[in-house]
């Protein structure tokens, strides 16, 4: 388990997008999880998504680092989660959740794990750290409000979060693993339903949200690839050439490249020139296309 507070949130929250996190080195990891992606844009769009027209999710402040914008722009689902982190980790409920879980509580036969009783609490509570997520027992100060911590006293095991507080007495502690099980699978749809709920909405599926999250990704990579556009179309002009430029991302390929075509005038003849810059390497690439005009 990463110390990083939003490759904890994917791994416990969005399992399955694990896949491309695990992709990153560790160091390009932190570098994408702590990048200062606005989130304001977004969140509106995904309570009024009727506003796009006046609410356009764009990466406004990082336009100056063109290298951030490289990276995310080759690391795209990633960037997405850390967007999606930002969007609720600062969220405090006006409702406690606890009461979510009491059908746990009502059957605790059913949802208990299988384990020989101790004779005190915290023995009982030992035996299961195995059993439970290491996140949920990390003392990083970023995030921990929102996942939670335990803490065993005298004859109950507690946990508390920004969204619950709840006890577990001696003969329910082996419901503490199905209870973060639960959790996990919920906790996020729980916030945005109450976030739309204040908004004046009645439903709002966590599968639209990432749906019109993932839209505005489109969109902004899209804002994104026309600004480095027109810096190379910019280079070209300040080198003299104007004739014949066409400048377009290819997708087809599994490493995204620019091909770049513009005139070149020698003596009575005009050479149609072509270029490709590769996106992963783009201020190395850049470089040397302008060194080469």
């Amino acid at each position: 388990m990463s110390n990083n507070v939003v490759l904890d949130f994917v791994s416990q929250f969005m399992s399955d997008h694990l896949q491309y996190w695990n992709k990153l080195e560790y160091v390009k990891t932190l570098k994408l999880a702590r990048n200062r992606l606005t989130s304001e844009e977004c969140e509106h769009l995904v309570l009024f998504p009727q506003d796009e027209g006046e609410f356009l999710f764009t990466f406004n402040e990082m336009k100056n680092n063109i290298s951030d914008l490289q990276f995310i722009l080759e690391n795209g689902n990633a960037a997405y989660d850390v967007l999606f982190w930002k969007n609720i980790c600062a969220y405090y409920p006006k409702m406690d959740y606890s009461h979510f879980y009491d059908f746990i509580f009502l059957e605790p036969d059913r949802y208990k794990m299988d384990l020989r009783n101790c004779k005190t609490i915290g023995g009982c509570f030992k035996k299961l750290k195995e059993h439970i997520p290491a996140r949920y027992f990390e003392t990083q100060y970023e995030g921990k409000d929102f996942f939670g911590e335990f803490s065993v006293k005298l004859d109950t095991v507690h946990f508390e979060s920004r969204f619950e507080k709840i006890n577990f007495s001696h003969d329910e502690v082996y419901l503490i693993p199905y209870f973060i099980e639960y959790r996990n699978q919920h906790l996020i749809e729980w916030i945005y339903q109450e976030k739309a709920y204040r908004k004046s909405i009645n439903e709002l599926g966590i599968n639209e949200i990432c749906g019109k999250l993932n839209e505005i990704s489109i969109a902004s990579t899209v804002n994104v690839e026309g600004l480095i556009i027109n810096r190379i179309r910019q280079m070209l002009h300040n080198k003299g050439y104007f004739e014949g430029i066409d400048i377009e991302w290819n997708h087809d390929y599994a490493e995204r490249v620019i091909s770049i075509t513009f005139i070149k005038k020698s003596s009575a003849m005009k050479i149609k020139i072509t270029k490709i810059i590769r996106a992963y390497n783009l201020e190395e690439d850049l470089k040397k296309l302008e060194a080469q005009l």
